[in-house]
């Protein structure tokens, strides 16, 4: 390490980034975090429809860190900002916007990113999603020097995570934060010291994920439910994986893969029909002749609650199909 603190400027807007600011903050003699940069406050619905600041900004002004959120990234102001602090490194984790290589120049080591893949699979903007709805059984989080392709970097490190059965994206997401910011303390001081030598990436391999839309939440039916029994947990918390009933939105939380009991004839085997299983568990008939049992729903309007719940107050879903 160097005889004084490696001066940071960290960029992150998600809980995703929290871990490694915190543990960076632990380390005052190694690392001096000078500035956050994160994104702007956004309206969210609520009781007064107020402006709520990122996950990774409220945990920055809680440990008393200045936190910069500008618009626009390659404005004159925010550059002069920056080249201000003088920063020997960029760290960001999982910012939101492409940061462009005019930033990644300034300082003198460049910029690292934490992104929460094993790359060069799944780059881009939802790559925990994309390994949940894959039917991944490990993922991981790669450290990279970033240059001015998205998540194409070489790499200076990476840790595998392995994914449960019954992970989601708000499951899974903390515990890839917290291996990101451990790996990030293990590498960091090797690298800062000039002892690592960054790998490149295999750029054949690269698979691209995207921002997900609320849209691709809602269920297709002719999918079969290994599939949307995958996409349930990859879009929880958010978009939901949703369908509709009597014209209001049903989300389902909660649901594993059965099998469509033989005394239910093919005529009625329609995907999106609700049925009851031989265990008289409830089931949505699916694509290629499969079943997802229900556990937990959530009508709009109404609170999230078991399916048994749910059927006392619409017992006349069963029979009828969702869409």
């Amino acid at each position: 390490m160097t005889s004084s603190p490696v001066g940071i400027v960290f960029f992150g807007s998600s809980r995703f980034g929290v871990p490694a600011l915190m543990r960076l903050l632990g380390q005052p003699s190694d690392y001096e975090v000078m500035l956050v940069i994160s994104q702007p406050d956004k309206l969210r619905q609520g009781r007064l429809w107020r402006p709520q600041p990122t996950p990774l900004k409220i945990a920055a002004l809680e440990a008393k860190v200045p936190v910069v959120t500008p618009s626009e990234i390659m404005s004159e102001e925010f550059i002069n900002i920056l080249k201000r602090k003088e920063p020997e490194l960029l760290i960001v984790a999982a910012y939101g916007k492409i940061i462009p290589k005019a930033l990644l120049d300034i300082p003198p080591r460049g910029a690292l990113n934490l992104h929460g893949s094993l790359l060069p699979k799944y780059r881009g903007a939802s790559p925990i999603q994309a390994a949940i709805l894959a039917g991944d059984a490990v993922t991981g989080v790669t450290i990279m020097e970033m240059d001015a392709k998205l998540d194409h970097g070489p790499v200076i490190g990476k840790v595998e995570v392995p994914i449960q059965p019954d992970d989601t994206t708000a499951t899974l997401e903390p515990r890839l934060a917290d291996a990101g910011s451990e790996l990030l303390l293990r590498v960091l001081p090797e690298y800062v010291a000039g002892r690592i030598k960054p790998v490149p990436q295999n750029h054949k391999d690269a698979t691209i994920t995207r921002v997900i839309s609320k849209a691709e939440g809602r269920i297709a039916w002719d999918k079969g439910a290994v599939e949307i029994e995958r996409m349930i947990r990859a879009f929880t918390p958010w978009p939901t994986a949703y369908t509709f009933w009597k014209g209001k939105q049903l989300i389902l939380h909660r649901a594993w893969v059965g099998t469509i009991p033989v005394s239910i004839p093919l005529p009625l085997r329609t995907p999106g029909r609700v049925v009851r299983d031989e265990n008289q568990a409830t089931g949505v008939i699916a694509g290629g002749d499969s079943l997802l049992i229900l556990d937990e729903v959530q009508l709009a309007g109404k609170n999230r609650m078991a399916i048994q719940d749910f059927l006392r107050g619409a017992p006349d879903v069963l029979g009828n199909i969702l869409g």
